[in-house]
């Protein structure tokens, strides 16, 4: 110890007496190199900015305690300093300078690759000055000492590190597109208020912050479990080449503070999962989207956007006009775009725009959410269809016996069918449509009609005609005749309902679609509601009212459904009311409908934690 006091008394008499006044020393604050975020409380970190650096600035600067701050009898000291100094010396004063005595009995030397660092036990509380002096490598003192004055006291902020912890434990780094670098710590702290983080430079380092209309990512403070998860932003490091595997990362509630050496590694986004809530009384539903990396570590920071379609809606909806960043638990929420109005039903996408472009690229994770019942998009099935006319049968190819032998010979399983209806007999004919009420009333006809009715049908369509009278008529078939046909060769139905007025008062409607069902399950059996579904053409007379208004009977009679969007309904969503009866959507404009749910979507994923440290010190 006489040796070290020597080697530092011998050292500042080389630069001018073994005591210089304290005037001599640089009395250095924190380089507040990075915005640190708030959290919890509206607390301003207790730093200072840094002093630009001169020929006589310190090369060491005390990255924690900070100058004026208050710390714990037993004093973590961590420190950095500029590329030239190999060593630093401390020393402690408790009599505002008179007397120095030095801190360990060897000369610090860097601990990873960025900081030097070691832990001080003082013999009382009050008020210490503490001071560095760096060394290069020849054993010569660098440039003029670091101070800080700092109080001891035992109800001084304790904090405690649970990310990163130990130094096995990484530390996840979202870069940005922006430029801006973000990664999160944790922990406990005895202090009252919530810390914020920053991670400090080396004295002559600069920082250049990066100009960008994206926030940072929020912290969380838990004030009755005293837990902590906050922000850290590593832009500064950004321009360092290669970027450092670790960084020093530091913590302050205003009053105390604590650093950690923090091993660090590049995230890449991999999962995006996205999931709803509904206020209490209210129908307002909140979308929340939650963001991990290739670990299943909650990336900070990340941009992400929700796309999507209200129903009803002619145009796709934004949910913000700036793109939302995750928090500190990789989450962001999507409130609506009222504060209670929340999101409609509908089909929205939250998706991260890593390339901040605005639009989804390949490459870009994202969810898709689904609020309320709403219709898919078809699922791609390879049905027969052949609108071939042809003499008889229902006047076109695919409506015939022919038809469904040709789809059985090249393989299809499906087959497009139309049907119209007609009155059952003569005598249901003469009754009218108005007095239609029974099954029996009616018969479906397995015929394309307009424009393919057959020559012999003259005038009328089929809805003006019993069965009875056009049964005779070499090809044609009815529901039942078609349903039965269709089962022996393996093939299922898609029954394109086509246009059947008279017959859509709600009582025509349940009886034809009775007697529909009644004939599936006599050709198919039990499982005939997963081999006949029934579509509706919005181009049709009546347009999406009356499309929709066959549907729902459709469905209430035990089909599957499907609706066809022509012309300008291909823009628009069917309202939210028949997303309950309509089971899946074609022809519509590409992302307008929710597409079917991918299998286990909704799976566990399955995840490792951060890589092992390589470069421990």
């Amino acid at each position: 110890m006489d040796h070290l006091r020597h080697r530092l008394s011998s050292a500042h008499g080389r630069r001018g007496g073994a005591m210089a006044p304290v005037g001599t020393h640089l009395r250095r604050g924190v380089v507040a190199t990075l915005g640190a975020l708030l959290v919890g409380n509206a607390l301003a970190a207790a730093t200072e900015a840094a002093e630009p650096p001169t020929p006589s600035a310190s090369p060491v600067a005390f990255y924690t305690p900070v100058d004026g701050g208050t710390t714990a009898g037993k004093v973590h000291v961590v420190l950095g300093a500029d590329p030239g100094v190999t060593a630093v010396q401390l020393a402690a004063s408790t009599n505002n300078g008179a007397s120095w005595q030095p801190i360990g009995g060897r000369l610090l030397r860097r601990t990873g690759s960025t900081v030097f660092e070691t832990t001080w036990q003082s013999a009382g509380n009050g008020p210490v000055r503490l001071r560095a002096t760096g060394y290069d490598s020849a054993g010569a003192p660098v440039g003029v000492d670091a101070e800080e004055s700092v109080t001891l006291a035992a109800s001084a902020s304790r904090f405690a590190f649970t990310s990163p912890g130990a130094r096995t434990s990484q530390v996840g780094v979202f870069k940005r597109a922006d430029g801006r670098w973000f990664a999160a710590v944790s922990g406990t702290t005895t202090g009252a208020v919530g810390p914020v983080a920053d991670a400090p430079l080396p004295p002559t380092a600069t920082a250049t912050a990066a100009a960008s209309r994206l926030r940072s990512p929020s912290g969380v403070y838990d004030s009755a479990a005293r837990t902590f998860t906050v922000p850290v932003e590593l832009s500064a490091y950004a321009a360092q080449s290669p970027a450092p595997k670790r960084v020093p990362v530091r913590l302050s509630d205003g009053t105390s503070t604590e650093a950690v050496d923090a091993p660090t590694y590049p995230q890449t986004i991999s999962a995006v999962r996205s999931t709803t809530t509904t206020l209490p009384g209210t129908r307002a539903v909140t979308i929340t989207t939650r963001v991990t990396d290739q670990y299943g570590q909650p990336v900070a920071g990340a941009p992400v956007r929700l796309v999507g379609y209200s129903s009803g809606a002619a145009a796709g909806v934004r949910a913000t006009t700036v793109t939302a960043v995750t928090d500190v638990l990789g989450l962001v929420a999507f409130p609506g775009p009222g504060t209670t109005t929340g999101y409609p039903t509908g089909y929205y996408t939250a998706y991260v725009d890593l390339d901040l472009d605005r639009r989804r690229d390949a490459g870009e994770p994202g969810y898709q959410t689904v609020v309320g019942t709403v219709s898919f998009a078809a699922p791609g099935r390879a049905f027969y269809h052949n609108n071939t006319p042809i003499a008889g049968a229902g006047g076109v190819v695919a409506d015939s016996l022919r038809g469904t032998r040709d789809a059985a010979a090249h393989g299809y399983t499906w087959i497009d069918q139309d049907g119209q209806l007609s009155y059952r007999s003569h005598a249901a004919l003469r009754r009218g449509s108005a007095r239609v009420s029974r099954p029996a009333d009616l018969s479906w006809v397995n015929a394309h009609g307009a424009p393919f009715n057959p020559r012999w049908l003259r005038k009328g369509r089929f809805e003006t005609h019993s069965w009875s009278s056009i049964r005779r008529h070499r090809g044609l078939r009815n529901a039942v005749m078609t349903f039965k046909q269709n089962a022996v060769y393996g093939i299922s139905v898609e029954w394109e309902v086509k246009d059947i007025r008279p017959f859509t008062t709600k009582v025509a409607l349940d009886a034809a679609f009775t007697n529909l069902a009644a004939a599936a399950q006599r050709a198919y059996g039990t499982g005939w509601q997963s081999r006949v579904q029934v579509k509706m053409l919005s181009s049709l007379s009546g347009g999406q009212a009356r499309a929709l208004k066959v549907l729902r009977s459709a469905r209430a009679h035990g089909f599957t459904t499907i609706y066809l969007a022509r012309g300008n309904a291909a823009r628009v969503q069917i309202p939210a009311s028949a997303h309950r009866y309509v089971t899946y959507v074609r022809g519509a404009r590409s992302g307008l409908y929710a597409p079917v749910p991918p299998v286990g979507q909704d799976a566990p994923v399955v995840v490792t934690g951060p890589p092992p440290v390589t470069n421990r010190p």
